[in-house]
């Protein structure tokens, strides 16, 4: 897979989750915390996930 396709999914990614979040608050009607930090917390252990996927593939390459 190209590098620019993986960004390209990544970036599909983030805008589902975001839909998904804003969608559920649009639901309740309300502001809800919770679902914000979920998403924020998702975000980023998504991208700590795709650095150490890396670190571990470069690894690889000197096995």
């Amino acid at each position: 897979m190209a590098p620019h396709e993986r960004g390209r999914r990544r970036a599909n990614g983030f805008f589902a989750a975001a839909g998904l979040v804003l969608s559920l608050m649009l639901l309740r009607r309300r502001f809800v915390p919770a679902y914000l930090l979920s998403f924020v917390v998702g975000v980023v252990f998504g991208k700590l996930l795709g650095r150490h996927m890396t670190f571990v593939s470069c690894l690889e390459a000197y096995a």
